[in-house]
């Protein structure tokens, strides 16, 4: 093998490495604590408001659940985590509501709001991605609610890294860089002799 194929075939091979392990599908680790509220109490939270308790009642996945309504007013409920300046994370968590008006729900991050609802009728739990890019560590997550008549419920708060392609489409890029690299040499080849 010649020194150039050797060279590309390596720079493809480190090439898939570096994505495979920068990957935050192969690494995914949730940086909220106690985003189900399986402790039984806001541990890891802090709160602000009236009408905001731990329930099993009216869970989504796990024992427990937030159930947020203060009343007139908004509550809000906080969280500072670790992040790394620049990195895109992904901020997730279940989100349901007993009626009543007038109320109001928002997810902010660094007191930027990402997701409001206004006036929501009832509805059951519904799944809420949202996206952003850390700035300085660290970054606070906050949910606001006011409900003067029913309830919010909250459950799987989590805080992840964006996910990256699947490894394995990283791995068939690799491969593909590869037989690239070495299908070059043989047309390279296969030219000199003809000439």
């Amino acid at each position: 093998m010649k020194k150039s194929a050797y060279r590309s075939a390596m720079a493809a091979f480190s090439l898939g490495l570096m994505l495979f392990f920068g990957s935050s599908s192969a690494f995914a680790l949730n940086l909220v604590t106690n985003g189900s509220f399986d402790t039984g109490d806001f541990t890891g939270w802090v709160k602000n408001g009236s009408y905001m308790y731990v329930n099993g009642a009216n869970s989504f996945s796990a024992p427990f659940a937030a159930t947020l309504g203060t009343p007139g007013a908004l509550g809000s409920l906080t969280q500072s985590i670790a992040t790394q300046p620049g990195f895109v994370y992904e901020l997730s968590f279940a989100l349901a509501t007993s009626g009543g008006a007038p109320s109001e729900f928002y997810a902010l991050v660094n007191g930027t709001s990402l997701f409001s609802l206004t006036n929501e009728g009832n509805h059951p739990y519904e799944g809420v991605s949202l996206f952003f890019t850390a700035g300085a560590s660290p970054t606070q997550i906050a949910f606001l609610a006011r409900n003067d008549v029913g309830s919010f419920f909250l459950d799987n708060v989590s805080v992840d890294l964006a996910p990256v392609p699947e490894p394995s489409t990283l791995l068939l890029l690799g491969i593909g860089l590869l037989g690239a690299g070495f299908l070059r040499k043989r047309t390279q080849r296969k030219a000199a002799a003809l000439t």
